[in-house]
């Protein structure tokens, strides 16, 4: 899940230019993701060896008493014409415990200073910085329940039962998902990606199909967290008809989640996942709509 904070750092050149390096500018305390947050602001950089000056450097700092937060630092100039300028860059960190509170992270070379007079708006120039507080909330998986696997599996009576018949059919199971599904009964594993290779979202969707089919709830939500954790702009929508089709409400909210992410939702639906989710649930489709106000 995604939280998010934005802060316009408005910064006065005459300031900035007599500033040594080593000398910062610090914005006051704003909020994303439940944290209080501050960006510092390196006119001439760290003073650190091998630093000359050269370029303005910017910083990330966690006010708040925390556990480990991880976030996004999303940065962009503005443009003289008031818009986000293609010069933009962004970085990720792990802020660690409270006991290391007032950490910084961030990027020591955003912009050259002989460059910042491009971005002068009466005699100032604005710095965007977007704060994503990445959630790690994963989707929880039942204990092992291997022992009742092996129990059915080795019942006599399951034996008399089909010994005698030559053949079983099973209907709307892909081959390799039923080998999976079958491995998975007898080791309370899944095969690793590179068994899988290029198809492992199709085949953790046609898992959750079979296991949902079969009962088997501990595989159907650990084919749910594994889908969670490779999920992309091009495979949510999927994996949203999933969700939905298999009763998976946390892989559906976090899905929805995804999609309430503006630039997320806009890529999401040229997909043919998209169109297919429009098609099977329409209802579904305009709740994304109305998170994402659109």
């Amino acid at each position: 899940m995604w939280e998010s904070g934005f802060l316009g750092f408005k910064l006065d050149y005459a300031r900035v230019i007599l500033t040594d390096i080593g000398d910062c500018i610090s914005s006051d305390a704003f909020a994303a993701g439940g944290y209080l947050w501050r960006v510092i602001c390196y006119p001439r950089g760290l003073k650190c060896e091998g630093n000359n000056g050269e370029y303005l450097g910017i910083y990330l700092q966690l006010v708040s008493k925390s556990k480990n937060v991880k976030a996004i630092f999303d940065v962009f100039m503005m443009g003289i014409d008031g818009k986000p300028s293609t010069l933009s860059q962004r970085c990720m960190k792990v802020f660690p415990p409270e006991e290391l509170k007032y950490s910084c992270w961030g990027l020591p070379q955003l912009v050259k200073r002989i460059d910042l007079a491009h971005y002068l708006i009466n005699g100032s120039f604005t710095i965007a910085c977007g704060v994503i507080v990445v959630r790690d909330d994963p989707i929880p998986v039942p204990p092992s329940d291997l022992g009742i696997h092996l129990g059915h599996l080795l019942d006599p009576l399951w034996e008399q039962m089909y010994a005698t018949m030559p053949s079983i059919t099973l209907h709307d199971i892909e081959p390799e998902a039923f080998k999976i599904m079958l491995r998975f009964m007898y080791t309370d594993a899944l095969p690793g990606d590179d068994e899988l290779g290029d198809c492992t979202v199709e085949m953790m969707q046609h898992l959750i199909a079979a296991a949902d089919r079969y009962a088997l709830d501990r595989l159907k939500l650990m084919c749910a967290a594994k889908l969670w954790e490779i999920v992309t702009v091009d495979t949510v929508a999927s994996v949203l008809i999933s969700a939905e089709t298999y009763n998976i409400p946390k892989l559906r909210s976090k899905c929805i989640d995804f999609f309430a992410v503006e630039k997320n939702f806009k890529k999401a639906a040229f997909t043919d996942g998209f169109a297919m989710l429009l098609q099977k649930f329409p209802a579904l489709v305009a709740e994304l709509r109305g998170r994402v106000g659109i």
